[in-house]
């Protein structure tokens, strides 16, 4: 009677021959035959790992209350407050304060003016010549290479 080793060692001496063919049909085979023999190998693992009796971790949501783990309803039921997490604490501190309003976050005609008086201040300290000012891409028309053909 052969047993399952054998049958596999010979699945496997079949396959590589398979596949040491110039045949694209022979390889095909042995490459059905790998893919055949590791999902049999798979189905094993699966099969031979043991059952938790019990869930690592409870399906709910909830928080550990003095090492229990309740979800939010038996908290809610039993009058416990969850915790919050860090995150929801500081935007409680924060409040909405730092939340960009369009309306409220407008420039006004003093903060438009200064920032036009800056742009020109910067813009007159520039040097560059118009030809290295003038980019359309990465590279200003000094360095580029067009018309060079």
């Amino acid at each position: 009677m052969i047993t399952y080793e054998d049958f596999r060692d010979k699945r496997r001496e079949y396959a590589f021959t398979k596949s040491v063919s110039d045949d694209p049909s022979d390889q095909d085979t042995a490459r059905k035959i790998r893919t055949q023999m590791d999902y049999d190998d798979l189905k094993k693992q699966i099969g031979s790992k043991k059952k938790p009796a019990k869930a690592a971790v409870a399906e709910s949501n909830g928080e550990k209350v003095d090492g229990k783990f309740m979800s939010y309803a038996t908290m809610k039921a039993k009058g416990i407050k969850p915790k919050k997490s860090a995150l929801d604490t500081v935007k409680d501190k924060v409040g909405r304060q730092n939340i960009y309003d369009p309306k409220r976050d407008k420039p006004t005609e003093a903060q438009k003016k200064s920032y036009a008086a800056h742009k020109a201040k910067i813009a007159k300290q520039d040097t560059r010549d118009a030809t290295e000012k003038a980019s359309d891409g990465r590279y200003s028309d000094r360095h580029s290479n067009r018309g060079s053909d």
